[in-house]
């Protein structure tokens, strides 16, 4: 295999001849503009590609990076420039995010009245809001008319934990004010739960489209302007706001029939209107006149899946193999037209892991050309470990190599950025210390998802051998880090997650006790200022195992209430009050009293598409029992894709929509489809993620547990 480490030496070598950008002290023109001008936008453009089907090789990578630090040498003072070069130094692991606030704090500390240093150091806190919306406030100050300021502010008011209805308003219309034709600030208000503010944005957005000269490039537009139109009204009047999308289709076709980008946007508005014969037409227009783009790629992977269901675990072994034979042969085909697209290089690496008929020399090259990809790209390890696994695991079957090898890669993939970073740490000791407890807490991370991995595919023994490897890590973590206050936590959690895999696994043997002995611990461990939910879910595998002990199949309803009662960690549903697509006000107080089901799933989940018929039989079979209920919370950011996607499929379950979760009470919805299993006195006593091969598995479960 010849992907690892191909950068070292020539990004180290890019390394030295970075530049720091350095800021003219002045309220520079770049935060006083709408937008770029076009000869600088084509350039930032080509060093900065925001969006991409086609990945870099490592190569590409490389020639990427050297256009970046050109650019950024240049336009020293542009501060969308220098915002964007940092982003790119950050995921190309030549500066690390720490690095990079404290060059830009010293910059800003050394310049105080350089409005375009405030700004850019303000920027680098997005996932800490209170403490960039101090810096950008010193920045508002040198350039109170700054819309590009302006904006920032959208942003943080539309959030929370500062969002503020009024000083939205404000912050919007000041880049108005500046920027009279700017479309793309109406967005801040995507991030808006409060119906009325939606409501009013987008009548006003509304208004602003049909006075604007529209560009092809301001069709996206639109798909805002339909999203925040559907979530601000109700279920009800989706019909009138559908009428409406036509008329807006009309004019779009009219103008920009042979624009791939607006394209893109009628077809989405087909979906919302539930036009099916208009998003086929529209497909076929973009597969005819755009044949080798990303989305017409996109779209023959998505018809591909939708003609093939892939075979349930327990299918038989050949079954299986003509699935994956197939799966290759589309995407060696489709590889053709699009030689670097990461999404069919995974499709075909996956298929080539599967058949055991193929090739080594084709076998080799699936994995050397995914990985020349993946390596050289952005995406880290763990957005993907199961890649990894996989590997591992076809490794194994050819006799080839082990697991230990491939995970061992995979750590050395995630560490190539630390490790040009530990190159320029010099003597600084903190630093590559600090960098050598990060490397320990990857590595016990990996061996939990091993031993997960293992479990799920029922190899036991297996489990328990990844497991005590990630127990030893610990010890070297705890033996590293003791005189880190910083890493105590991540010890501490650490060692609770390994704790609760051991439980997994004495649960497998049905080592009753030690599983929760080894549940009781990892609660002890977790700490109490760490995400709760975790210590819900021990909580939940507590009871479970304790239920075993007792031989009891389904637990008293007054044993539940007492144990909810005594616990402050269990997890019950959260307060909510929404109305469902039908009409039905629901809330967590109606729901008491009754065993619910709820399920969270989107159109756009390929998982969830499997799983929902049989939600829908659950449905038909909870309506004829008093006490039963299922219900569903939809996680599409558009509602309005809701109700034409039900009336195609035929289902009519209960529907709550969350707007992709956007303040909603149900938090942060990954790894869809998410399912609860709630009791009468509303505990959680079972939260599970994603869709079992085995297609009945969900079915019996749900009877089991309804019934």
């Amino acid at each position: 295999m010849k992907f690892l480490a191909r950068l070292n030496v020539t990004v180290l070598a890019l390394t030295a001849s970075l530049c720091t950008p350095v800021l003219r002290a002045e309220v520079h023109s770049s935060l006083m503009r709408c937008e770029m001008p076009p000869a600088l936008k084509q350039e930032f453009d080509l060093a900065f590609p925001t969006a991409r089907y086609d990945f870099p090789t490592s190569k590409e990578r490389i020639a990427e990076q050297e256009h970046i630090d050109k650019l950024a040498k240049r336009e020293a003072s542009d501060v969308a420039v220098q915002l964007a070069a940092y982003a790119a130094w950050q995921r190309g692991g030549i500066m690390s995010a720490d690095m990079i606030r404290q060059e830009t704090e010293s910059l800003a500390k050394s310049k105080p009245d350089d409005a375009a240093a405030q700004y850019i150091h303000a920027m680098q806190y997005r996932a800490s809001p209170l403490t960039m919306l101090t810096h950008l406030r010193r920045a508002s100050e040198i350039a109170p008319d700054s819309p590009v300021i302006a904006q920032a502010f959208a942003g943080l008011y539309s959030r929370q934990p500062l969002f503020d209805g009024t000083k939205l308003r404000e912050a919007v219309g000041a880049v108005l004010s500046k920027c009279p034709d700017s479309v793309g600030i109406y967005s801040a208000y995507l991030n808006v739960s409060d119906k009325s503010i939606a409501s009013a944005a987008a009548k006003a957005f509304r208004t602003k489209l049909a006075a604007t000269q529209i560009k092809p490039n301001d069709c996206a537009a639109y798909q805002t302007l339909w999203n925040l139109e559907f979530r601000s009204t109700e279920p009800q009047q989706h019909g009138t706001l559908r009428k409406t999308v036509n008329e807006d289709l009309s004019r779009l076709r009219a103008k920009f029939a042979k624009e791939l980008s607006c394209m893109q946007t009628v077809k989405a508005g087909y979906e919302l209107t539930g036009d099916n014969d208009g998003v086929q037409a529209t497909a076929e227009a973009i597969l005819a006149g755009f044949p080798n783009s990303g989305p017409a790629v996109e779209t023959r992977m998505m018809r591909w899946y939708g003609s093939y269901m892939p075979p349930a675990q327990n299918s038989p072994l050949a079954e299986k193999q003509r699935y994956a034979e197939r799966q290759y042969e589309f995407a060696q085909t489709e590889l053709k037209v699009a030689p670097r697209n990461f999404a069919l290089l995974r499709m075909r690496l996956e298929a080539a892991l599967e058949i055991k008929s193929l090739p080594d020399a084709e076998y080799n090259r699936a994995i050397d050309e995914f990985f020349d990809i993946f390596s050289g790209s952005t995406i880290p390890l763990f957005s993907a470990p199961s890649i990894y696994l996989k590997v591992a695991d076809a490794q194994l079957r050819r006799n080839i190599s082990n697991v230990a090898i491939w995970v061992d890669r995979g750590e050395q993939d995630e560490s190539r950025r630390r490790n040009v970073i530990m190159a320029n740490a010099g003597g600084n000791a903190f630093l590559r210390r600090d960098l050598e407890v990060s490397e320990l807490f990857d590595t016990t991370y990996a061996k939990i998802v091993l031993a997960q991995t293992f479990l799920f595919k029922n190899e036991t023994s297996t489990a328990r051998t990844a497991i005590n490897a990630a127990r030893l890590a610990i010890r070297n973590f705890k033996e590293l880090a003791t005189d880190q206050p910083r890493a105590k936590s991540l010890i501490a959690q650490s060692d609770a997650r390994v704790s609760r895999w051991e439980g997994e696994i004495a649960l497998r043997e049905t080592k009753i006790d030690e599983a929760i002995a080894h549940f009781e611990s990892a609660k002890k461990k977790w700490p109490a200022d760490a995400d709760q939910e975790f210590a819900a879910e021990l909580e939940v595998r507590l009871n479970s195992s304790r239920l075993s002990k007792d031989g009891q199949s389904r637990p008293e309803k007054a044993t539940d209430s007492r144990k909810s009662a005594n616990n402050k960690n269990a997890k019950r549903v959260p307060e909510f009050a929404m109305t469902a697509l039908d009409g039905e006000k629901l809330s967590n107080t109606s729901l008491e009293g009754s065993r619910v089901i709820i399920n969270f799933w989107a159109t756009w989940c390929g998982p969830c598409l499997q799983e929902l018929p049989q939600v829908q039989k659950l449905h038909e079979m909870a309506r004829r029992r008093p006490g039963t209920r299922v219900i569903t919370v939809n996680a599409d950011s558009n509602p309005g894709v809701v109700e034409p996607f039900m009336r195609r499929n035929g289902y009519d379950f209960t529907v709550l929509t969350a707007n992709g979760a956007i303040g909603t009470p149900f938090g942060n919805l990954l790894g869809l489809p998410i399912t609860w299993l709630i009791l009468e006195d509303g505990r959680i006593t079972l939260e599970k993620s994603g869709f079992s091969a085995r297609h009945d598995d969900f079915l019996k479960e749900g009877i089991a547990f309804l019934f």
